[in-house]
């Protein structure tokens, strides 16, 4: 059962749809190509017609409203390509914007008891809130992408001002404040002229600004004087999926900021998205580049990227928390509710896991530059899983979870290195005698899943071992490591659900434990959306790039499973290659634990029981 949309998040919603609304009528400037001259008109009309109506309809008829709704996140998304193709940063934009709305859309069910004890007066300010936001966001945005200043876009800056300004004078009508009714409608009505003038002088969107932030004085004080609510940080913090996500985002856009300072780099003229493609590399820990880190970074930059790369790979929660317990600083019972859900740990033994995560993380780094080939082996576990070893190989017993890891990692490993000796023995491997192909061909089993490293020419690698590096780096490492993939764990689950199929077993037992259903299901989903990712990115960049697509989806898998090896093709990516890549690494770094914890939600439970459905599948 989905969770039900808040009024808050309705509210906003709403709003933000009315202001947006107008600015689908930008697609008339469009250029009409082979189409009649009227097609961009009547196109715009229509979508900004079907935003209008979504924001109607939404809560009265909410099938409907979410069928307008899908009608006009496509035709922005339509009318908004011919941007979005020659401007790689506005890909970038755009393209978080459209995944972000297009999730909310999905998610969206109306809590009709909750919006009917709700006062009026709320749902008006949560709207006018929604329309100020995307008002001061549409001008932040036109400014930063050097938007010309053209007749209809101040026109359609113009119609969203106007609706964002009615939604604050019916809250203002509504809350019962006379003073502060007569203030704004006054204040609303002097804006009126500079607003129309503004169509003539070229200023709509500093006034579309001023009015956005004038609205932004009223909504926030009512909200402080109205009941305590929980703040915005704290709806960030105490959410697992978020926290990943947000502390990730401000760490990719913190160390492109770094690495856009000009003692960072040797050239000044090094493209934006290059330093925000190294930096997003960097803190997902993957690897790909599209320059040359030793010759276009000074020895500031390079430092600044290895900070990245720590900081990605330990997460700042984890540093910040053992920062806090190291002078003495005790966490609150909510924070440790999400560092034992970050970390995979019990809250007793908190302490100890984020003690162990950057001792173990601290002694593999220093050593691992004298025995690589085991700290790559080693890199595919979690800390608390590879301690687990000794006691593995010794017979004694070990948490189910940590046995699963390691066994599949085991497979994996000799599986791997006998296929590259068997496909790459006269080829990769000719020039290696019998200890150099073992030892490479190990090699390079163990870096395929974790750090993408190469011994033998990968780009040069048989078809048969280039299906092998795939799978594997699909597959990667395990659970609270930094290596990507679906993880270890997850495969294990389904050979086990698929054996005990062929064999007609019932329950999933294994080692006097049992596995539930639900675990199967979050592995299946976590699969699935792994390669629904792979195949958009893929797909999108081979519309978008004069590459072979072999050699696409050996990068796109590169980069999902933050794995970093490449054949060649990232250098030659152009802008929207980038993006599309940049964003691929980030799914991969947070999108495995964002979705188990985002599955883990109390409000996705239900005790309901309906009758068994009977589906042929074969």
């Amino acid at each position: 059962m989905r969770r039900l949309t808040s009024v808050k998040q309705y509210g906003l919603i709403e709003g933000a749809l009315l202001a947006l609304a107008p600015f689908a009528l930008l697609m008339a400037h469009n250029k009409a190509g082979q189409f009649p001259a009227l097609m961009p008109p009547l196109a715009a009309f229509f979508t900004a017609g079907c935003g209008l109506a979504a924001a109607r309809l939404l809560f009265l008829n909410p099938r409907y409203g979410k069928l307008f709704g899908w009608l006009f996140w496509i035709g922005a998304l339509v009318g908004t390509l011919p941007i979005l193709i020659g401007n790689p940063f506005a890909a970038l934009l755009f393209a978080t914007f459209f995944i972000i709305s297009g999730f909310a859309l999905t998610d969206f069910k109306v809590d009709y008891q909750e919006l009917l004890t709700t006062p009026r007066a709320e749902r008006c300010r949560q709207r006018a809130a929604g329309a100020a936001l995307v008002l001061g966001g549409a001008v932040l945005v036109s400014a930063s992408l050097n938007q010309p200043d053209y007749l209809e876009a101040r026109m359609c800056f113009i119609l969203s001002a106007l609706a964002s300004l009615w939604l604050l004078l019916r809250w203002v009508r509504l809350s019962q404040r006379r003073h502060v009714s007569w203030f704004y409608s006054a204040a609303a009505g002097m804006l009126l002229l500079p607003l129309l003038v503004s169509l003539v002088s070229g200023r709509t969107r500093a006034v579309a600004l001023f009015i956005a932030l004038l609205m932004s004085i009223p909504l926030y004080r009512f909200r402080r004087t109205a009941a305590p609510r929980e703040h915005w940080w704290e709806l960030v913090l105490n959410h697992p999926g978020r926290t990943l996500f947000s502390t990730f985002l401000t760490l990719c856009t913190f160390g492109a900021l770094l690495l856009n300072l000009s003692f960072s780099t040797v050239r000044p003229e090094i493209p934006f998205i290059d330093k925000l493609f190294t930096a997003v590399s960097a803190v997902c820990v993957t690897g790909l580049s599209v320059l040359d880190i030793s010759k276009e970074f000074t020895l500031t930059g390079q430092i600044f990227i290895m900070v990245l790369i720590q900081l990605g790979g330990l997460g700042i929660m984890t540093i910040a928390t053992a920062a806090m317990h190291a002078i003495g600083k005790r966490l609150s019972l909510s924070q440790e509710r999400l560092m034992s859900s970050l970390t995979d740990s019990d809250h007793q033994d908190l302490t100890r896991s984020l003690k162990l995560i950057l001792k173990f993380t601290f002694i593999v780094e220093g050593c691992g530059a004298l025995l690589l080939a085991a700290g790559f082996m080693l890199d595919g576990f979690a800390p608390a899983t590879a301690l687990f070893l000794p006691a593995y190989f010794s017979g004694r017993t070990i948490p189910l979870a940590a046995r699963l890891a390691i066994t599949t990692t085991l497979v994996l490993l000799v599986a791997g290195t006998v296929s590259v000796l068997i496909f790459e023995w006269d080829k990769g491997l000719a020039g290696f005698g019998l200890a150099g192909k073992i030892n490479n061909a190990w090699f390079q089993s163990a870096t395929f899943r974790t750090a993408g490293f190469n011994s033998i020419n990968v780009a040069a690698a048989t078809t048969p071992t280039y299906i092998v590096m795939i799978l594997y780096m699909f597959i990667g490492g395990s659970p609270g490591g930094t290596a990507g993939g679906v993880k270890t764990t997850t495969l294990a689950v389904l050979a086990i659900t698929f054996w005990n199929n062929v064999t007609g077993s019932g329950d999933l037992n294994i080692q006097n434990r049992h596995i539930s259903h639900y675990i199967v299901y979050r592995a299946v989903t976590i699969v699935m959306a792994s390669g629904l990712v792979l195949l958009a990115a893929t797909m999108m960049l081979t519309i978008t790039q004069p590459i072979a697509p072999r050699e696409l989806l050996f990068e796109v898998t590169s980069a999902l499973a933050t794995v970093g090896l490449s054949i060649g093709a990232t250098p030659q990516l152009d802008g929207i290659g980038k993006v599309l890549i940049i964003l691929t690494m980030f799914i991969g770094r947070i999108g495995p634990l964002t979705m188990f914890m985002l599955l883990d939600d109390a409000h996705s439970q239900t005790n309901a029981h309906y009758p068994y459905a009977k589906i042929t599948l074969n």
